[in-house]
């Protein structure tokens, strides 16, 4: 994975913005990340906090700039949730304020309290 560019891209979010590089590094090896590379170039990232039962909370996705409303989005997100030690969370979790419309093609939708959005999934994995 390179690094420089999660920790470039993760730092200057909305979501994630004043990170440090230290602090970028250290969740990606506290959590199942996965990368999406084209022409070996990474395009994309994401990864996933859980307990490798129930839930699993979604953070730090994105696609680059000029791959992006490609379909690379729901590859990575699909690379993600059939993670080999994520396949059978029940309960995925997120939270976005401007890629809705994505995650509701995925199967998520708004909690009650509308704070994020959740997919719950049966234990072979399907929405």
């Amino acid at each position: 994975m390179d690094q420089s560019l999660i920790c470039n891209f993760v730092s200057t979010s909305y979501w994630g913005k004043g990170r440090t590089h230290e602090e970028v590094i250290k969740s990606i090896q506290n959590s199942y990340p996965v990368a999406l590379f084209f022409d070996k170039k990474q395009i994309g990232f994401a990864r996933a906090i859980s307990d490798q039962c129930y839930l699993a909370y979604v953070c730090d996705v994105f696609i680059v700039k000029e791959f992006r409303k490609q379909g690379y989005s729901r590859i990575i997100m699909d690379a993600l949730m059939d993670h080999p030690k994520l396949r059978t969370v029940t309960k995925w979790m997120l939270a976005t304020r401007d890629a809705k419309g994505l995650y509701e093609k995925l199967g998520f939708q708004d909690s009650k309290d509308g704070q994020y959005m959740v997919c719950e999934r049966n234990y072979y994995g399907h929405a």
